[in-house]
């Protein structure tokens, strides 16, 4: 772990750098060790291409309900690239209770047009500026989250084709009947 995961100097031969590092996030996400993923991403902090592992992070800790977890490494890590990360890392915001700065991230990243219809709504709801939405998406765990926090009267029946994070997610916050 270490010989891999420190700033030593860069192969030479029949890789390149972008390989490298894309080996390194692929042992990482193969190994699975969160706190050592944790130790990586703030000592590197101006790695490129480094969504994927931050979004393996988020996705792990929020499929079994510990938003905490999920929400603390955008504290070691303030630039995505990604919409996916941007739209977590709002969320989590107005989850630690941050909403000035949420509405800020927001508000510029729907200048750029970036916003997609269902995370702007469930934005708007988490926000206070509309009610309850029934609406759920299964397009990935942040979305079904989102559905299942912005609707009073959730209830969700897997079925035999729903995707992995969604069992372990029903199954980590009590869902399941």
């Amino acid at each position: 772990d270490i010989a891999l995961l420190t700033n030593s100097y860069l192969p030479e031969n029949n890789i390149s750098s972008k390989e490298f590092l894309e080996f390194k996030y692929q042992y990482l996400i193969k190994k699975s060790d969160f706190d050592l993923i944790k130790k990586f991403l703030s000592k590197n902090i101006s790695l490129e291409n480094k969504d994927k592992i931050i979004r393996f992070y988020t996705d792990y800790y929020l499929s079994i309900s510990q938003l905490d977890k999920s929400c603390e490494i955008f504290d070691f890590v303030d630039v995505v690239s990604n919409d996916y990360l941007n739209y977590f890392k709002m969320y989590c915001l107005i989850y630690q209770n941050k909403r000035d700065q949420a509405q800020l991230l927001f508000d510029l990243t729907s200048e750029l047009g970036s916003i997609n219809d269902f995370f702007e709504k469930k934005f708007n709801i988490l926000m206070g500026y509309e009610q309850s939405d029934e609406t759920i998406s299964e397009k990935n765990i942040l979305y079904f989250h989102l559905s299942h926090k912005t609707n009073k009267n959730f209830f969700y029946e897997p079925n035999l084709d729903t995707p992995k994070f969604i069992w372990n997610y029903l199954s980590a916050s009590n869902l399941l009947k």
